[in-house]
């Protein structure tokens, strides 16, 4: 989901492994509008992603068995039409993870290929030239966000590991590697908490739900990981969002079998509580 001209709207692939794009007539989401056909792209598609570029919605896509990486702009501020080109970012390879920010006034997307996280940056602000995407590390699952002015991800990689570019456009990044943690981990998300970055991510070797955050607003120092929630096993997707320096985190959890949809907020920034009692932290759920 992302915020389109005021309202939230939505892209995704339907059955027929399309890309469909919906907007709601309102702030709040209340009312919805047309649910249109973007791009009529095939085969299966991975890891669309939305966001607003120049004042217009934009999509990115992966596509599987060797159908690259693609990435298009709507005609309107509302995301009405989509005539415009399709820009393939890198053809001939499957990827399986997309990410896209906005660095630098430009649109810059990371994924993983084959075992690789590449990053790219377009060449104006509108994302209607892109150069050649350069092979960053190894590693799997990237998210990209802007720490301290400069492109950062968190990544899978024998652990979950965080890195920030050298410079404001992500040209270089020959910086240190923070190790979060070397348990194995699941689809982190990087946010910004109070200034600092911090990442929320499933510990796969405990099933928990885990969060950590910065010592500082570069990301160069890391406090104690804490335990949101007990998730349980299988394959999970997590969501932070954060309001006046508080984080707020969607989560699945898998309760007996079945997936179920979870939220949980903190009071203060401080710390996380593994209860659901706990005062400092709250928790609701949904089924999926």
């Amino acid at each position: 989901m992302a915020i389109i001209n005021g309202s939230p709207a939505f892209a995704y692939s339907s059955s027929s492994d399309n890309i469909r794009y919906i907007r709601a007539s309102n702030a709040q989401g209340t009312s919805w509008g047309t649910d249109l056909e973007a791009n009529s792209d095939s085969p299966l598609l991975q890891s669309i992603k939305l966001i607003e570029i120049s004042g217009r919605p934009a999509i990115i896509w992966g596509v599987v068995s060797s159908g690259g990486i693609k990435y298009l702009r709507a005609d309107d501020s509302t995301g009405s039409s989509w005539t415009g080109t399709v820009h393939t970012i890198e053809s001939g390879v499957s990827v399986s993870r997309t990410d896209i920010a906005i660095i630098s006034g430009r649109p810059a997307i990371i994924y993983e290929t084959s075992g690789s996280i590449k990053y790219i940056r377009a060449d104006d602000s509108t994302g209607s030239a892109w150069g050649s995407p350069a092979t960053i590390v190894s590693g799997s699952s990237p998210y990209l966000t802007t720490v301290s002015g400069r492109p950062a991800f968190a990544y899978i990689s024998s652990g979950v590991k965080y890195l920030r570019s050298d410079d404001s456009t992500g040209s270089s990044w020959t910086g240190s590697t923070q190790t979060i943690t070397s348990d194995n981990g699941q689809n982190p998300n990087l946010a910004i908490v109070a200034g600092n970055p911090a990442i929320v991510y499933k510990n796969s070797d405990m099933n928990t739900l885990e969060y950590a955050r910065s010592l500082d607003v570069n990301g160069s120092s890391w406090g104690t990981i804490e335990v949101v929630d007990e998730i349980g096993s299988g394959t999970s997707f997590q969501t932070v969002n954060v309001q006046n320096n508080i984080p707020e985190i969607a989560y699945q959890k898998n309760v007996s079998g079945t997936f179920s949809t979870y939220y949980a907020k903190r009071s203060q920034f401080e710390l996380f509580s593994s209860s659901s009692s706990s005062e400092d932290y709250s928790e609701s759920s949904s089924s999926s």
